[in-house]
């Protein structure tokens, strides 16, 4: 009981009624961890992005938590929110970040003090997590929409639905693999057709959809997917450029004078969705607009997406579930690059 009485001491049980504010209280304690004080100091964390709550339940569940929630971010942007980069500490407050160019270390930002605090491991992403919590009351917690965590599975299975499989490592991938009533092709033709939007506004090329891109990407989403990893250190230790063309996307240096010496990027994206082609898009189309809130500090994927060198894209996708509620997992590589004609 010591134990748990350190952590409700440090609580701030604040008056959270609905009725002291227009605005919902799932929206207001976004990225928030909470304590249900009248119980037995059970703990949620309130999604920062859909505002939802789910039962922390202790430290392997906190764990497969930063496994599904994190967002990924570069050594360079985590060294700006820990300096106070005060955009990007508000774009960032109450989410769980993964440094991707590392080993995927965990980092939870304090949504009141924007602050990044380092979780080691799951016990230490529960106890973190727990100390940093508010006190809420049951009576408020219930006005809340709880969802029922379902950890990502560590070696996801194909579903029966799927159409197609893939071939031996190294050999072209199915492009198309998807589950039945997914197509891959509308989806690439989709998203270029955004991307290609934005650019024409500042009067950039615009990009066309190219296979070598689209395998390039899919086998980079089913290597994310078998090793149950999101990071842009692969498996092999290859950088990014000897990836795509070990796989035979036939980039090309960039033009004298350029600006930039860089002829390819990779995002990577992961959201949940109905299945069905109008569920895909909806989140797809969640991800381009995480990608467009980082403009105030010209974060990796809003640079990617302006880039002035491109003349080709495409997106790999993994499906995996369904996970919780119908939903699927849906992973998506996307890749950028200067190819010859």
């Amino acid at each position: 009981m010591k134990y748990l009485s350190f952590f409700l001491l440090s609580l701030s049980l604040l008056p959270l009624s609905a009725s002291a504010t227009s605005e919902p209280l799932s929206q207001r304690l976004r990225g928030h961890i909470l304590l249900q004080v009248e119980q037995h100091g059970e703990a949620w964390y309130v999604h920062p992005s859909t505002g939802a709550r789910y039962y922390l339940k202790d430290g392997p569940t906190a764990y497969e938590m930063m496994r599904a929630f994190g967002l990924g971010i570069t050594d360079a942007d985590l060294a700006r929110l820990q300096a106070g980069d005060k955009a990007l500490i508000s774009s960032l407050k109450g989410k769980i970040l993964l440094q991707v160019q590392q080993h995927g270390e965990a980092f939870y930002v304090d949504p009141d003090t924007g602050e990044a605090y380092y979780m080691k491991d799951g016990d230490a992403a529960y106890q973190l997590m727990r100390f940093h919590s508010l006190g809420i009351k049951t009576a408020d917690l219930l006005t809340i929409q709880e969802e029922i965590f379902v950890p990502l599975p560590s070696e996801p299975s194909q579903t029966e639905e799927q159409t197609s499989k893939t071939t031996e490592p190294h050999a072209k991938v199915d492009i198309r693999l998807a589950p039945a009533g997914i197509d891959t092709d509308e989806l690439n033709a989709y998203w270029i057709s955004k991307i290609n939007a934005l650019r024409a506004g500042r009067g950039l090329s615009q990009l066309s959809v190219r296979d070598e891109l689209r395998v390039t990407g899919t086998a980079y989403a089913q290597e994310l997917k078998n090793t149950a990893t999101f990071t842009h250190t692969r498996q092999s230790g290859q950088s990014l450029l000897s990836w795509m063309q070990e796989w035979g996307a036939p980039l090309v240096p960039a033009p004298e004078g350029a600006v930039s010496q860089s002829v390819a990027a990779e995002n990577i994206a992961q959201n949940e969705a109905v299945l069905s082609m109008a569920g895909v898009k909806a989140a797809l189309d969640q991800n381009l607009q995480m990608m467009l809130d980082e403009e105030s500090w010209d974060g990796p994927h809003y640079q990617a997406i302006y880039h002035a060198n491109w003349n080709g894209g495409g997106v790999g996708f993994v499906f995996t579930g369904p996970i919780h509620s119908g939903k699927y997992e849906v992973l998506a590589v996307i890749h950028y690059g200067l190819l010859a004609d």
